[in-house]
């Protein structure tokens, strides 16, 4: 719940002449509470705004406190904008929490709508290689010191469950030993690939689409610079657990047209991207037949180590 001279007192930050017309819930994340702000301007124009609420839930698993991935989130952004890729805009940061209670980032509203890759979908394997060119030029971009040393390392952030003993959901999963045996054994060969801007949770859920073009990438705050495999990896996941072996393929290939580089860690990448739904405890992983296309993903990714 708002309290209205909370929401009040935000407007004056991003709308300072505009009026509250709406306010609706959002379930755009794991994680975090978002809502869309619609505001009426002088000239009685709409303006629509994304809240973005960050949450403490997850912070043993982030790695990092709610003020640090807002600030994250906020700068990434900020610097994805300038060099023209295609995310929400950021209009203001409330790091501590001041406004409403806890850090807030307000974007303006992307247009657009997703594809999502499940259940298996023709026009998400259709867009295999506009996916990867995306990623592509997200990877070859050339971050300024300034951020990159803002950022977590991509391999810290990413393999956050060898922080002690092998936990329990991994334990339950009939690959979730051999991997975090492997992971911890070879981890080190992780630090080798040229380092770049990392999204972290690069899926069909993050993109929206308009017109047949990409129109955003959401959801940075897992932002993180290094190892560009994991964004590989993640995506390939997906679409291989939902059948599209073929479009997982063609993204690779496209995307080391692109880059020039082969993704010399995609075998670790894949095996520690794996990790994400055991901990979720995503439901495909014991429905048929997405679990047994997981387990055939993770056995592939052994094949590569």
């Amino acid at each position: 719940m708002l309290d209205p001279d909370q929401l009040t007192r935000l407007l004056r930050h991003i709308a300072p002449d505009a009026s509250i017309h709406a306010i609706e819930p959002l379930h755009l994340g794991f994680a975090n509470r978002s809502f869309r702000m619609v505001v009426i301007q002088p000239d009685t124009a709409a303006a629509h705004f994304i809240v973005k609420r960050y949450s403490d839930e997850y912070e043993h698993v982030f790695g990092l406190d709610v003020a640090t991935r807002a600030r994250v989130e906020h700068a990434t952004l900020r610097f994805l904008r300038a060099r023209g890729i295609a995310c929400p805009e950021p209009i203001f940061c409330d790091q501590t929490g001041t406004l409403l209670g806890s850090p807030i980032m307000v974007t303006r509203l992307v247009p657009g709508a997703q594809i999502l890759a499940h259940p298996a979908n023709p026009l998400w394997a259709e867009q295999a290689p506009t996916v990867a060119a995306l990623l592509a030029s997200i990877h070859l971009l050339d971050c300024p010191a300034a951020l990159v040393a803002s950022l977590p390392d991509a391999t810290t952030q990413v393999t956050w469950f060898l922080r002690s003993s092998i936990p329990d959901y991994m334990l339950e999963h009939p690959d979730g030993a051999s991997i975090w045996a492997i992971v911890h054994q070879q981890r080190a060969r992780l630090q080798s690939a040229e380092p770049a801007l990392v999204h972290g949770d690069y899926w069909s859920g993050n993109i929206l689409w308009d017109s047949g073009q990409i129109s955003g990438l959401l959801d940075w705050e897992n932002a993180a610079f290094g190892e560009p495999g994991f964004d590989v990896a993640y995506c390939r996941m997906e679409m291989i657990i939902d059948g599209m072996d073929a479009a997982a393929e063609t993204f690779l290939r496209t995307y080391e047209r692109l880059t020039g580089k082969e993704v010399v860690n995609l075998g670790l990448c894949e095996l520690v991207v794996a990790v994400q739904p055991m901990w979720q405890r995503a439901p495909f992983l014991t429905t048929a037949p997405y679990h047994e296309r997981f387990r055939r993903f993770v056995a592939s990714a052994k094949q590569r180590v």
